[in-house]
């Protein structure tokens, strides 16, 4: 640690030298320990022009879904709803093939051999695929991304207390 007196230059003989001294000593650490003195980092400086992180998110939100509003309005042009009954009645016969499975591995007193835990999970991935897609389906169609055939969208809604 270096230490100095009030005073830098003491050996000199003028008062003017002296002050000088006193103030650089004050302003670089208080008595002359410049280097005790903490290394501060500076603040990165704000750029108003730079995009933050939270407004890229937004704008890439906002991509993903016009791209895939496009991807699928493409794709799958009007659906009927025909299919989406059909879609539906697969969906809960997947389910009740999954549950009738389950419940067959767990009659008798014997520990299932593995051609019926082979069928259990086949019917159970038969089951979840279709759920997850009829979920998907019912997640697009609210977003206003896929069209059935013969449907048409609501009016908007009004508010709940319309002032008069």
């Amino acid at each position: 640690m270096a230490v100095a007196t009030l005073f830098d230059n003491e050996k000199s003989t003028s008062p003017a030298q002296g002050r000088r001294g006193t103030l650089l000593s004050l302003l670089t650490g208080g008595f002359g320990a410049a280097e005790d003195a903490p290394d501060v980092q500076e603040a990165p400086a704000y750029r108003p022009y730079e995009l933050g992180l939270r407004d890229y998110l937004r704008g890439l939100e906002l991509m993903i879904q016009r791209t895939e509003r496009a991807q699928i309005s493409r794709t799958l042009v009007t659906v009927t709803p025909k299919e989406i009954q059909t879609l539906v009645e697969k969906t809960a016969k997947a389910k009740a093939r999954y549950l009738a499975a389950t419940l067959e591995i767990g009659d008798g007193e014997a520990m299932p051999d593995s051609t019926s835990i082979k069928a259990m999970e086949a019917a159970r991935e038969r089951h979840e695929a279709l759920e997850a897609g009829l979920r998907t389906l019912l997640g697009e169609l609210r977003a206003g991304n896929i069209q059935v055939d013969g449907v048409v969208d609501d009016p908007p809604e009004e508010p709940a207390n319309p002032q008069q």
